[in-house]
């Protein structure tokens, strides 16, 4: 590519940057009724923009750039832009195992986890500085939103974990970081930090092209007053096997069900299909294999020490690794766009 073409490819990068933020704008103020066709029309810029930059990787281009000064800038290494992009540092709240932080580490991300109950912290009256994080990620326990949270208070009970989002809210404002993400059950409130604009959406490890059924709600949070959308790359035709998800739920005559099917013909296809979910409250090393396996964690993946009840637990209650390498890759992507 000459001096001439190479021009008139950043000048048509140009147009689609200012395109992308023009359909950004339309679907922050779209009423209701309008909002799924801006959406659209937002997804078709930043289709086009990604189709522009993949030829700048493909040519062996440095990709383009806005310097302090205002002029065109680039990698002179050629690879990408990997190499100019500096990485960004992510505080991980709420980690128990952390497959999310995992996820965002494969990513390219640098992740700091903290406090967490399984390994004796407290989030509670934990502080952090500002300005020292890119980014923070997280899921606050959700056992107050779920659906049993009803069985146990028609029992008596209270979930064992209040709502804990009031916590990640405070640790957002105190890292006054770039950009924030949340992860939730669909019937949990959305977080509010002030001074972040938030956009949601409900995700199914399905729409990934895994087995497993297993839908959270996911909250990214920018500062100011408007919104960023992550483009979160989907499959177009779901696994034809159907797998209810798994979960560190309870056990019981699952557990009964576990060693009465295990060395039968067919039986984890049977088990799978006829239990809404896969529960932990049981010694049988082939649920804590088969939870590896639905989570999409290396057979090798172990936990010295842990009892086989809580490895199911810790390993059922994480993301699943396809959808955190989904979301980091959409974070990515939105964030590295935002510093261009």
């Amino acid at each position: 590519m000459n001096a001439e073409e190479r021009n008139a490819a950043m000048d048509e990068w140009e147009a689609a940057r200012q395109a992308v933020a023009e359909a950004e704008d339309k679907y922050d103020a779209a009423p209701d009724d309008e909002e799924v066709d801006a959406f659209v029309n937002l997804s078709d810029a930043k289709e086009r923009l990604w189709q522009i930059e993949q030829r700048f990787s493909e040519c062996r281009l440095p990709w383009p750039c806005t310097g302090d000064s205002g002029t065109r800038t680039g990698d002179n290494g050629g690879n990408g832009g990997e190499d100019a992009m500096k990485t960004q540092l992510v505080l991980s709240l709420f980690p128990g195992l952390d497959l999310l932080g995992r996820a965002f580490e494969e990513t390219g991300f640098c992740v700091v986890r903290g406090p967490d109950v399984i390994f004796g912290g407290d989030i509670r009256g934990w502080h952090v500085p500002g300005g020292r994080f890119d980014g923070v990620i997280g899921g606050p326990p959700c056992q107050c939103f779920s659906s049993l949270a009803n069985i146990v208070r028609h029992n008596g009970g209270e979930p064992k974990f209040g709502n804990l989002i009031p916590e990640f809210e405070r640790i957002v404002a105190e890292a006054a970081p770039r950009w924030f993400l949340m992860e939730e059950v669909p019937r949990a409130p959305l977080p509010a930090v002030p001074a972040y604009a938030a956009w949601s959406c409900l995700l199914n490890n399905r729409q990934l092209g895994e087995a497993q059924n297993r839908v959270r709600r996911w909250t990214f949070g920018v500062p100011g007053p408007r919104r960023k959308v992550l483009m979160i790359e989907t499959v177009a035709l779901e696994n034809p096997n159907f797998e209810y998800a798994a979960v560190g739920g309870h056990g019981g005559s699952l557990a009964r069900a576990d060693k009465r099917r295990i060395g039968r013909p067919g039986s984890v296809r049977e088990f799978r299909h006829n239990s809404s979910c896969l529960g932990h409250n049981t010694k049988s090393g082939w649920a804590f294999r088969e939870l590896k396996r639905q989570q999409g964690l290396p057979e090798e993946f172990a936990l010295p020490g842990w009892t086989v009840v809580g490895k199911c637990q810790a390993v059922g209650n994480a993301v699943p690794m396809a959808m955190g390498r989904a979301l980091a890759k959409a974070v990515r992507e939105a964030t590295e766009e935002t510093e261009a």
